[in-house]
């Protein structure tokens, strides 16, 4: 899997933990991610309206699509919430993203919960009226 990122993603642990999260979650490395997840995880796929706990997460990253490149533009964190934007690269197309993540609290490294927003690439053009 290709990956980009953004240089300044080194200045920040949380910013750190972030990109790792993101890399561990699109090439399905499950025991990498799994620890850093809380036990109380949950998963919220905001288009299916779905949300998964961490015991049902593993099958539901096995079932997707193969990475082939990973691009984030941006990554925030602030206090216990974190949001990663960028857009991913599959063998069924590219989708843009934005995870929005809350950690257990501002002092623990562990993630709590995510809400994620997909948008297909071909939904995301925008006609020009000129």
């Amino acid at each position: 899997m290709k990956l980009t990122v953004p240089d300044d993603c080194d200045n920040s642990p949380r910013r750190r933990i972030l990109r790792d999260l993101l890399k561990k979650w699109y090439t399905a490395d499950w025991d990498n991610l799994s620890a850093m997840l809380h036990d109380d995880f949950t998963f919220r796929l905001v288009e299916q309206s779905r949300t998964i706990f961490k015991e049902d997460l593993k099958s539901y990253l096995s079932s997707g699509n193969h990475t082939i490149h990973l691009t984030i533009d941006k990554i925030l964190s602030h206090g216990k919430f974190g949001a990663v934007k960028g857009m991913v690269e599959q063998s069924v197309g590219k989708t843009n993203f934005a995870f929005f993540m809350e950690f257990r609290s501002a002092g623990n490294d562990l993630i709590h919960s995510i809400v994620l927003f997909n948008i297909n690439h071909e939904e995301h053009v925008v006609d020009r009226v000129d």
